[in-house]
């Protein structure tokens, strides 16, 4: 990406992308994909081309009467004429005539491309984590393994991140990007490594003096005991997702120093009545930079306890 322009056509590409996804209403999205755009799913097969890749989403309203999708732990990062992203999915397929609900969570990653000045999706895969509810409002779909993950037999996983990752062509965002966003975009980094089990990329998310309350493991200090700690906290649990809002940032540009707050989603629970964002934990991170665009973890703290966003903790 040369500046900021690119980068918010690019944000506006996958909005406009997750707004058609939700309302279903492609006509309107435009000409987002390219002519060879590949789409790659764990759920429902691999498509080409804009046609194909429509029909194929069209195909989770088709039996049912609602379907909401919300975004999360966004990443952008880019060149002049190519550029990455990624973004976590939660949401829910209903029916009228059913009380149940189908919840699902899901990874995003994928590739664009800028030509005649435009930029359009490239490839996208999605991973479906986890569901939870009626699966007969989904029976298009190839549900992902159950709790105890992955099995001889199983496909092969849609997303390996040591080769998937979009922090491997582009590590870090470039220079026009404001340190509130590479600092937001720290967390997204963090949670796709854990939730992945990518534990070279979350290495790189924290300085070798990192320490942090890491709930319920306790303080750890040093990245080589936290990296170690995570590896063996995470396998039980192969579905995990750490779905996330960033609340608050402050920084000292001079120092190249920072500390934010970040509300955990709970998909399921992630509103109160009135429609005012809840979350049930909240991480207090502070970070360092290392170089332009790219900052570390120095301390990390997670506390669960439910709040809303009126009532969010402080930096």
């Amino acid at each position: 990406m040369t500046g900021s322009s690119d980068r918010t056509d690019i944000k506006g590409v996958i909005a406009t992308f997750l707004e058609a996804w939700e309302s279903g209403n492609w006509e309107s999205a435009g000409d987002i994909f390219t002519d060879n755009c590949q789409l790659v799913t764990s759920h429902m097969s691999a498509h080409e081309g804009g046609r194909k890749i429509v029909r194929a989403f069209q195909q989770d309203r088709a039996k049912a009467d609602g379907f909401s999708v919300t975004a999360t732990n966004h990443y952008v990062g880019g060149g002049e004429t190519d550029a990455n992203f990624s973004f976590y999915a939660y949401g829910h397929i209903s029916k009228a005539t059913k009380s149940a609900t189908l919840g699902f969570g899901m990874t995003v990653t994928g590739s664009l491309k800028k030509t005649a000045g435009t930029w359009r999706l490239d490839s996208v895969l999605i991973a479906l984590n986890w569901v939870t509810g009626d699966y007969s409002l989904a029976i298009h779909w190839q549900l992902p393994p159950g709790d105890d993950g992955w099995r001889i037999g199983d496909p092969a996983p849609t997303i390996v991140s040591e080769l998937d990752s979009p922090w491997l062509a582009f590590p870090n965002s470039t220079a026009s990007v404001t340190s509130a966003e590479c600092i937001a975009e720290t967390y997204a980094r963090y949670s796709w490594a854990l939730d992945q089990a990518d534990m070279q990329l979350l290495a790189h998310c924290f300085t070798n003096d990192a320490a942090g309350d890491f709930q319920p493991m306790g303080l750890i200090e040093g990245r080589h005991a936290i990296i170690g700690s995570f590896k063996e906290f995470r396998r039980p649990w192969p579905w995990m997702q750490h779905f996330a809002d960033v609340l608050e940032i402050k920084s000292d540009e001079e120092k190249g120093v920072a500390e934010m707050i970040v509300g955990r989603v709970i998909p399921g629970n992630s509103h109160t009545q009135d429609g005012t964002p809840l979350y049930g934990a909240h991480y207090r991170m502070r970070l360092r930079r290392k170089h332009e665009g790219f900052w570390q973890l120095t301390w990390s703290e997670y506390r669960p306890g439910w709040f809303n966003a009126n009532e969010a903790p402080r930096v």
